[in-house]
């Protein structure tokens, strides 16, 4: 499965793929009309790098191992359309296929979202497959403990599987203990039907990444939960279902983030920098301050590390600073170095901002030209040079309050939206539609700011008067 998805991010167009749920083996097994592992002959076309050349994939499949409704050496022929759940298949690769009837005669199709495996990744498959037709007696809770890092030097990918590890499957009536073998595979097999929840004794130096579910009568955890008290599931007499646990380094910096006086900063978004391997094959860790300050990075592999606070050194009035490292200097080589092995958390790494760009602000109303204020609608500063761009808001009296950069002189301007259809009510605006537009863009006049000091009392002002019908759709919209 993770081949043939690795593939799809290589081939596919940018949109993600989305599954609702995985299959278990069991469940997968009972579904597919075929399932064997094969070799890929041929493809039609081949996989490269460059640009696809079709928008379909034909593929010839040998049968080396048949497990349902094939036969050795028998050959299938595979059709399907590239997209982001199908990325092609590569000549010469060795996978578990669960197969199903395609749209044209005699041909035949790998869903994504079922358990189309390369053969590395198919240990409970095969356990499950090469036990028939035992292994489909009664239930079976089965999955994998895997330890995800993402490598500086390898890259995000799976590290290994982890064998030693005990799982425990701990129910209201009854309890069941395992050991993952040398695949990192655990298997419960005729458990007394009830709800169980599936543990596992974390190796030292992990967490929890998160857990994947597999099978049906999965008890749907509390949203954005990633706790091992919510691998729950439904064991009936004939059930087949399982969580694999993917793991992480268990390691984490902290800390907070202080102006020159002392004060939190909050909103500044932090990155590391490895400093082994090749810093762009990593994955990125980063993290942005809550409103005291603090942050947390964490789930790196154990190595050496610098933090650098915005990155890419763009001041903003939420972080009116260049590019910074820890402990609080613009020069990387004088950043401090913080090395973490596994298990350790580093807290109390505080970045101190020497020095901020002064700040000043705007306040005024948006109104129209007879004087109604513009209640919740939104204004930019847009600098003279084009390049620094503050966004601000009215409140339900048309009034604002827009904190900007010093010494960055520019023009403020308000702007509103009209629906096509309703410029015949509102003539004064003057409205003018793109062609296929639904909506029109009007701008307020632009209201200059030399940006030396703050600016009290300001006017941003439409060039035409207020509309009735406008001001109550508005109203109704919020």
């Amino acid at each position: 499965m993770r081949e043939l998805i690795l593939l799809a991010i290589i081939c596919a167009p940018a949109w993600a793929c989305s599954c609702g749920a995985y299959p278990s083996a069991k469940d997968a097994w009972l579904e597919a009309p075929l399932v064997f592992v094969g070799t890929v002959d041929k493809t039609d076309p081949k996989i490269t790098n460059g640009p696809l050349t079709s928008l379909t994939q034909t593929a010839w499949v040998r049968v080396t191992e048949p497990f349902k409704g094939v036969k050795t050496d028998q050959v299938l022929v595979l059709r399907d359309q590239f997209s982001s759940c199908f990325g092609g298949f590569r000549e010469g690769t060795e996978l578990l296929f669960y197969l199903h009837p395609g749209k044209e005669q005699d041909t035949w199709v790998a869903p994504a979202c079922s358990r189309n495996h390369s053969i590395s990744d198919a240990a409970d498959d095969l356990k499950f497959l090469r036990g028939l037709p035992a292994a489909a007696q009664g239930n079976r809770v089965s999955g994998t403990v895997e330890l995800w890092e993402d490598d500086p030097v390898q890259g995000f990918h799976l590290n290994r599987r982890l064998g030693g590890v005990r799982v425990r499957a701990i129910g209201a009536s009854a309890s069941y203990e395992t050991i993952t073998d040398t695949e990192g595979l655990y298997e419960f097999r005729n458990l007394r039907p009830g709800v169980y929840t599936i543990r596992i004794d974390y190796p030292k130096g992990t967490i929890l990444r998160f857990p994947i579910p597999y099978g049906k009568n999965i008890v749907q955890p509390r949203e954005n939960s990633h706790a091992d008290e919510d691998t729950q599931l439904e064991v009936t007499a004939d059930s087949g279902n399982g969580f694999t646990f993917d793991l992480a380094p268990d390691t984490r910096l902290s800390g907070r983030v202080l102006e020159p006086n002392g004060s939190p900063m909050a909103g500044i978004c932090l990155e590391i920098d490895p400093l082994q391997g090749d810093s762009e094959n990593a994955r990125r860790i980063f993290g942005c301050t809550k409103a005291d300050g603090s942050y947390v990075l964490d789930q790196m592999p154990p190595g050496s590390y610098r933090i650098v606070a915005n990155r890419d050194g763009r001041m903003t009035t939420a972080a009116p600073f260049g590019r910074l490292y820890y402990p609080g200097t613009p020069d990387i080589g004088k950043a401090g170095v913080l090395t973490v092995v596994a298990g350790q958390r580093l807290d109390g790494i505080d970045i101190h901002v020497p020095e901020l760009a002064r700040r000043i602000e705007l306040r005024g109303r948006l109104a129209f030209s007879n004087g109604v204020p513009l209640a919740d609608q939104s204004l930019a500063f847009r600098g003279d040079n084009s390049r620094y761009v503050q966004y601000g808001r009215t409140n339900s009296d048309g009034n604002f309050v827009i904190q900007i950069l010093a010494e960055r002189p520019g023009q403020l301007t308000g702007q509103i939206s009209i629906l096509r259809g309703q410029e015949g009510a509102c003539p004064q605006f003057g409205a003018k539609f793109n062609p296929n537009g639904w909506a029109a863009f009007l701008d307020s006049t632009p209201y200059s700011v030399a940006g030396d000091m703050s600016i009290d009392h300001i006017e941003v002002v439409f060039p035409f008067p207020s509309c009735d019908a406008w001001l109550k759709r508005e109203a109704e919209r919020k």
